[in-house]
């Protein structure tokens, strides 16, 4: 498939489209995430620093907006309809989406994004799926769009990844699995769904033959525990935490088992042995692909 006009497809395509807007001032936009989308932040911050970019924390002082990454198509709450509140209220400013996670089936965000008073001038994926729905979604040329690493990785080569590489320590083995509707397989949108719209004894009746969130991170546990080695396994789904407790957490690990892409992305920027889980939208998997099989040590659970 060729790819539009307005297609950057290789692997530098977020930093091309920084650069060329490096005489510009920027306000990055934060939101109610994880300790993921907080390294996502740090790498973010790093990038432009590097950039020369300038930065203001007033949007009405900005000429860009930038939506530093995360996975805002599955969560509404923190993507399209907020990015459309900040472009109507900040008409003056390009509005950019650095490395995301797009998925189409859970928001309207093609509508929102393609409404004749959107400002957005750059969107781009973490992996290579993400790109897929960018390219079906029949973007104005105006819109430039691409793949890119997941801004986290940014951090890889910073002095403050080598810091904490310097401190990592191998004092437990650690589970970190999610327990919402991004967990793997339909069955967990099937439970979502279903306990919402079943009186309660039904519903308990149907939960035995499906995977629920809950009964699917037990089940990721138990897998957890059968591969000792010798160390205790600490079962946190750290990237709730605060950042500076989820980034020693997963330092002072040995092996990590997961399911959250920004527990997978650290632990193995840290050196550690990983096991990615598959998750419903095939995050990690995509991303691994694309952006960590020639140097992470990460082996892929099947489901």
């Amino acid at each position: 498939m060729i790819a539009p006009d307005n297609s950057l497809d290789h692997e530098d395509s977020y930093l091309e489209f920084l650069r060329k807007r490096a005489d510009k001032v920027f306000h990055v936009t934060a939101y109610a995430g994880n300790a993921g989308d907080s390294l996502i932040q740090l790498g973010t911050q790093r990038m432009l620093a590097d950039l020369s970019i300038r930065t203001t924390g007033d949007p009405e002082d900005a000429q860009v907006i930038l939506v530093p990454g995360g996975n805002p198509t599955l969560w509404p709450s923190i993507g399209a309809e907020r990015w459309q509140a900040m472009w109507r209220r900040y008409p003056h400013s390009e509005f950019v989406v650095g490395p995301a996670g797009f998925r189409n089936g859970f928001s309207d965000w093609t509508g929102i994004v393609n409404e004749e008073e959107s400002t957005v001038s750059g969107l781009f994926a973490r992996d290579p799926l993400g790109l897929r729905c960018l390219e079906e979604s029949r973007l104005p040329a105006s819109i430039t769009y691409g793949l890119a690493p997941d801004p986290a990785l940014y951090l890889r080569g910073s002095d403050w990844l080598a810091t904490h590489r310097e401190a990592a320590t191998e004092q437990f083995d650690l589970a970190a699995f999610r327990n919402d509707h991004e967990t793997s397989g339909s069955c967990a949108f099937a439970w979502r769904i279903t306990s919402s719209i079943l009186p309660s004894r039904f519903h308990r009746r149907l939960s035995r033959g499906l995977a629920s969130p809950a009964r699917r991170r037990k089940t990721r546990i138990a897998r957890a525990r059968n591969a000792p080695t010798g160390l205790p396994l600490v079962c946190n789904d750290v990237a709730r935490e605060r950042l500076d407790v989820f980034v020693q957490t997963v330092r002072a690990a040995r092996t990590v088992h997961t399911d959250r892409l920004h527990t997978m992305l650290l632990a193995a920027m840290l050196g550690k042995k990983v096991f990615a889980y598959p998750t419903s939208h095939s995050k990690l998997e995509s991303v691994y692909a694309y952006a960590l099989k020639d140097w992470a040590d990460v082996t892929l659970v099947p489901m």
